[in-house]
């Protein structure tokens, strides 16, 4: 985003496209020429994809199993009402890359509402989940009421509310609460990387790390 505000959208590509392939220069240029008309008006709906596609680009991962949009992107389309970009993002990635398409989130309460309101479902959300409620936004009770009520899988973050709650409780409460998997810092991780790999070892979802996904 940073970069496009900066250098323009061609200023962007060649920034992240410097000794890529031919391959990936027809690949965004069908992108490109399949959102021209957003693109041209400077509309979200054309931008992110191609945002979407540097960024993979970029990345040069070839087993790419998910695309997850960062929470500061997320969440600013959250508060704008974009649905159409959330319901056009999910097939996209899909088709697109092959892989899970899905957001992180500050907002996890608000977020999962407005999915659900919009009949809108990606592979995953990644949002804030712990037994102080840090960061459950709107409020602690209505992110676990909205966890209830989702047909959306959720990958917790945050387990640790800033360093106030060990991994293992994190984890487990987050667990408990219908998270599908967690999702930790390294800065928290520390001595407890033991008690991450019993847990992944000891329940059936993965208890992963955040280079699990590319994300914008």
């Amino acid at each position: 985003m940073r970069d496009s505000s900066e250098l323009g959208l061609p200023g962007t590509a060649l920034k992240r496209l410097r000794g890529a392939p031919p391959a990936t220069f027809v690949r965004l240029g069908l992108t490109g020429v399949s959102h021209a008309g957003a693109v041209l008006k400077g509309d979200f709906l054309g931008m992110v994809p191609i945002m979407l596609e540097l960024e993979v680009a970029a990345l040069g991962a070839r087993d790419l199993r998910g695309v997850v949009l960062s929470a500061t992107l997320t969440d600013m389309l959250l508060a704008g009402g974009h649905r159409a970009l959330f319901a056009h993002l999910v097939p996209f990635v899909r088709a697109r890359f092959g892989a899970m398409a899905g957001f992180e989130t500050r907002n996890l309460g608000h977020l999962l509402a407005r999915l659900r309101e919009w009949g809108v479902q990606p592979d995953l959300v990644v949002g804030p989940l712990n037994p102080l409620g840090f960061m459950m936004k709107p409020t602690p009770g209505q992110v676990l009421a909205e966890l209830r009520a989702a047909d959306v899988p959720v990958v917790a973050k945050e387990i640790a509310a800033g360093g106030a709650v060990g991994l293992e409780e994190g984890a487990r409460f987050a667990r408990a609460h219908g998270a599908r998997g967690v999702v930790v810092d390294l800065v928290d991780v520390g001595e407890e990387a033991g008690v991450l790999r019993g847990l992944a070892a000891g329940e059936p979802p993965a208890v992963g790390g955040r280079a699990a996904a590319a994300m914008l």
